[in-house]
């Protein structure tokens, strides 16, 4: 595995999640749409075509270390996004709820 490889697989694995969750912490602060919403589609549009260079151009692994095919690729893409939505939906949806 090469750098561009290393720094791809260290952005899809826990860079780019970590980036997500605080973004999800400056929407719920914020409590309003605001450049940090267009900064997590951003990052979750960014993992989404990392993972697929990291798959077919740097000859990219699973998690478990396992080469990764398309097929992860696509299963990548829908469990994050399901999960991303929820996030976003979270950080936007408890402080209408609670008032705050």
């Amino acid at each position: 595995m090469g750098f561009a490889g290393a720094v791809s697989r260290i952005f899809w694995l826990m860079g780019g999640n970590i980036a997500l969750f605080m973004l999800a912490v400056f929407i719920f602060d914020k409590k309003t749409y605001s450049v940090f919403d267009i900064a997590f589609w951003a990052i979750v549009i960014g993992l989404i075509l990392v993972r697929y260079i990291d798959i077919t151009r740097l000859k990219g692994l699973t998690s478990n270390s396992e080469p990764a095919t398309l097929k992860h690729w696509r299963i990548y893409v829908v469990k994050l996004i399901v999960a991303s939505a929820a996030l976003w939906g979270l950080a936007h949806g408890i402080p209408y709820l609670t008032g705050r």
